[in-house]
């Protein structure tokens, strides 16, 4: 988290994420903030995850209507 705040304007709630850059989530669309991490989703909140230098991440909007 700490380095994705020193890079970018990032507002959360919670650990999760809920605004880059001025981008916000939309919960009435139900678009949320999501992130990958060597490309699996991350199964914790953003500041619950302990990367490893060297590892891939990357944060993308996404529709997300819960588990069915």
């Amino acid at each position: 988290m700490d380095v994705l705040k020193n890079n970018y304007k990032v507002k959360e709630s919670g650990g999760f994420i809920t605004a880059i850059d001025g981008v916000a989530q939309d919960k009435k669309a139900g678009r949320y903030w999501m992130f990958d991490v060597n490309d699996k989703l991350a199964s914790k909140a953003a500041d619950k995850v302990k990367v490893k230098n060297g590892d891939k991440i990357e944060f993308y909007l996404k529709v997300y209507k819960g588990k069915n």
